[in-house]
């Protein structure tokens, strides 16, 4: 089977819940999918990694944990289905990748330099629309549900509902109700209701009722009632009535009504949290605060210490 009569398509699944197009997804391998039926909400797939990616399984949701696979179909066997937008669906295929975003899209971008342009800017008007462009180039779908797709060093911008991914060192933003992916040493931003993720050394920032989310070294900051998450010797920060969450050696600031978690090591190194809300124990509004022997401290009041280190 030549390359010619396949074509790679992009899907994705949450391991943690059951998948809504009901298909057993392997690592690698055959998959067979002939157990979908036709409704919209079964065997999602973009050809080449176009289509809508807000109808793709898990999203919304942390686009972080979801898994990417890559498909090769035969080219005869993809079919477009009904009120499906741009995505579509297909029987049986191989399955040649499974993994994080970044790997996935690496895996398309060499496979059709055509579509992912490096140095591009594309700018898809109307509902839905979809921009995909190669490592740093800006891609633009600035209408409601727009998706768009950009690679390392790049930028990404969606309007309100759409769905901005970049690779490394990229910019992810996202409007109301958007969703805002960066990979390591990202910047993901979106606005109020928004989820905001980032990788290692990544910032993410969101509006009101957002999630906003970066691994080891980010940092995280949200507007009021949000819930903002920093991996370990990260910092995160949230105003009035927020969740704010940090890894072993983080720093944490929330405003009244808030609640912070962080983490540290026990004299074991096993790994604790310790939590708080201003008006609580002393702890104080508006102020950073890290953990040291099991006890929320202002940051001034302690320099950081290495791990295993804390008594």
């Amino acid at each position: 089977m030549s390359d010619d009569e396949t074509v790679l398509v992009l899907t994705t699944y949450d391991p943690n819940s059951d998948s809504l197009n009901k298909i057993a997804w392997p690592e690698s391998g055959p998959v067979d999918c002939r157990d979908w039926d036709a409704n919209p909400k079964h065997g999602r797939g973009m050809p080449r990694g176009v289509g809508t990616y807000t109808l793709l399984d898990g999203i919304p949701g942390a686009l972080g944990s979801l898994r990417w696979v890559v498909v090769r179909v035969k080219r005869d066997e993809i079919d477009d289905v009904k009120n499906r937008g741009h995505n579509h669906g297909f029987d049986t295929g191989v399955v040649v990748y499974s993994g994080l975003w970044k790997g996935a899209f690496t895996m398309l971008s060499a496979a059709y330099p055509e579509v992912f342009k490096a140095n591009a800017v594309v700018d898809t008007p109307g509902s839905w629309g979809v921009a995909i462009v190669g490592d740093r180039g800006s891609a633009a779908a600035p209408q409601c549900y727009g998706s768009a797709v950009a690679g390392n060093a790049g930028t990404a911008l969606v309007g309100d509902r759409g769905v901005a991914l970049v690779g490394d060192h990229g910019r992810a933003l996202a409007g109301e109700r958007g969703w805002a992916y960066a990979c390591d040493h990202g910047v993901a931003v979106a606005l109020s209701e928004g989820r905001a993720e980032a990788g290692a050394g990544g910032w993410a920032t969101v509006g009101g009722m957002g999630r906003a989310t970066v691994g080891v070294g980010g940092t995280a900051k949200g507007s009021t009632c949000c819930r903002v998450v920093a991996g370990d010797r990260g910092t995160a920060e949230a105003e009035a009535y927020s969740h704010v969450v940090v890894g072993i050696r983080g720093r944490a600031r929330v405003g009244k009504e808030g609640l912070i978690q962080v983490g540290w090591l026990d004299r074991d190194c096993r790994r604790r949290t310790v939590a708080g809300r201003p008006g609580l124990n002393g702890i104080l509004a508006d102020t950073w605060y890290e953990a040291r022997d099991g006890y929320l401290v202002p940051v001034e009041t302690h320099p950081r210490v290495a791990p295993c280190q804390q008594r």
